[in-house]
């Protein structure tokens, strides 16, 4: 008998320290993924980084406000030309067949290139007409053209990034991420630095390296070239929900710019600009975190891991946090490097404006878990709501309060839809388990 209880304990310690091993490397298998995600995108930044003070040097207040400018609608551009059919191709790497996976690949890649291509002609008509009734003092050629086209081109290399993800090759994701922002950078100093080429230079440079990317990710991404009607109308019965939902997004994040025109004051709006473009760079690594544990947020909905999900939330947020209290302590130093001390004074507007980073965290999970849980009407909804909300206080904001009122209401333009969004999310999930207790006792 003892030598049986030997034998179990024997084997329970056995089991026990594979256990220990295999939780080793399934963390070490993260860490690995993480940072690769993370270097590639502090790689990629760091090059922006470095460009940035002779990109400012050689750009004009007006440069830096066409660019601002335009940047504002890729917001609201993006949605229209992808459909959302990325969003679809998250949603359902899981629960296809690995077989399959390749039809569904080449049907999404196939879908991008028709859709976007109609789009895109659809969209500089309509913006022709909208710059002409907002009575926008900006060129319409050639920056529609350069600006919208290299948002078209992108979506491959974003389809290509998610895929990467999704099969856990972080090796790939930062080949092919750091290589777009090298080059991309690259360009851009020839074309803005060497050539003189203002804006015109810094939105080509974008233009020309999101193309020969583009190509690139489709040939990796793309085999047979195969198309199945029944999962392109799959994808567009659950995109469109998603892509007129994002773009509301512009009625959140970009309509700010748009109206900021009628202050006619051309500094601090490249101020304002100036002062977004670097907060974005805080981005960097709340997207990094984001990326590395996205195919488990969708994985811990599918199997309704509720603490899971919060774990992952609250970790990203607190992370996010510190970073956005370093840069307010340190905002105006880092405007004066970056901008060659042309434009330090938008530091006043990148301390404001970088506490949005913790409230985007909190949007992205709290729109992805709704999407995940297979709600992207409900969230239309809610964002529609929140965006006549958002606008009116960005009317009056800007009315009394001019460039820092703006800034504010951007900083929490998220807040109502993130409450409609968990509030709902709160409520199904505990009508669920109310119903579970009515019929299991």
């Amino acid at each position: 008998m003892q030598q049986v209880d030997a034998k179990n304990e024997k084997y329970d310690n056995h089991k026990y320290m594979i256990s220990i091993i295999n939780r080793f490397k399934e963390i070490n298998k993260y860490w690995r993924n993480f940072s690769l995600y993370l270097f590639s995108s502090v790689l990629s930044s760091v090059v922006g980084v470095l460009i940035s003070p002779f990109l400012a040097k050689n750009l004009s207040p007006e440069d830096f406000a066409v660019i601002g400018f335009y940047s504002s609608f890729i917001s609201l551009v993006q949605p229209v030309l992808n459909f959302s059919f990325i969003a679809y191709y998250l949603r359902v790497f899981f629960k296809i067949k690995e077989e399959d996976r390749d039809k569904v690949t080449d049907t999404i890649v196939i879908s991008l290139s028709i859709v976007g291509v109609l789009s895109l002609i659809s969209l500089l008509i309509l913006f022709y007409f909208f710059q002409k009734a907002i009575g926008s003092s900006f060129e319409y050629f050639p920056y529609a053209f350069l600006c919208f086209g290299q948002v078209f081109f992108s979506n491959f290399l974003l389809l290509y990034q998610v895929n990467c993800r999704m099969t856990r090759n972080a090796k790939a994701y930062a080949k092919v991420t750091i290589s777009n922002a090298l080059f991309a950078s690259l360009l851009a100093v020839l074309f803005v630095v060497w050539f003189k080429w203002g804006a015109v230079g810094k939105f080509a440079a974008t233009l020309i390296v999101s193309f020969i990317v583009a190509i690139y990710s489709i040939g990796n991404l793309s085999t047979k070239f195969q198309f199945d009607k029944r999962i392109f109308f799959e994808a567009l019965k659950f995109g469109w929900p998603i892509s007129l939902s994002a773009i509301l997004n512009y009625l959140l994040t970009g309509i700010d710019r748009s109206m900021l025109l009628k202050l006619n004051d051309t500094l601090n709006y490249a101020l304002y600009s100036i002062a977004l473009s670097t907060v974005n760079y805080l981005s960097i690594f709340y997207t990094a975190l984001y990326q590395t544990f996205e195919p488990d947020l969708y994985q811990a909905v599918a199997e309704n891991n509720t603490k899971k999900v919060i774990k992952l939330v609250m970790m990203i947020v607190l992370l996010t946090t510190i970073i956005v209290v370093l840069f307010i302590l340190f905002a105006k130093p880092i405007l004066f490097i970056l901008t060659y001390n042309r434009y330090t004074d938008a530091y006043i507007f990148a301390r404001i404006l970088s506490i949005n980073a913790i409230i985007t965290v909190l949007y992205i999970f709290s729109s992805n878990i709704l999407i995940a849980y297979g709600y992207p009407k409900v969230e239309l909804t809610n964002k529609a709501v929140s965006a006549i909300v958002i606008i009116v206080m960005y009317y009056f904001s800007i009315q009394y309060f001019g460039f820092i009122g703006s800034a504010w209401v951007y900083v929490f333009s998220f807040v109502p839809l993130i409450i409609l969004n968990i509030g709902y999310v709160w409520f199904k999930l505990k009508k669920n388990t109310d119903n579970k207790r009515t019929l299991y006792g």
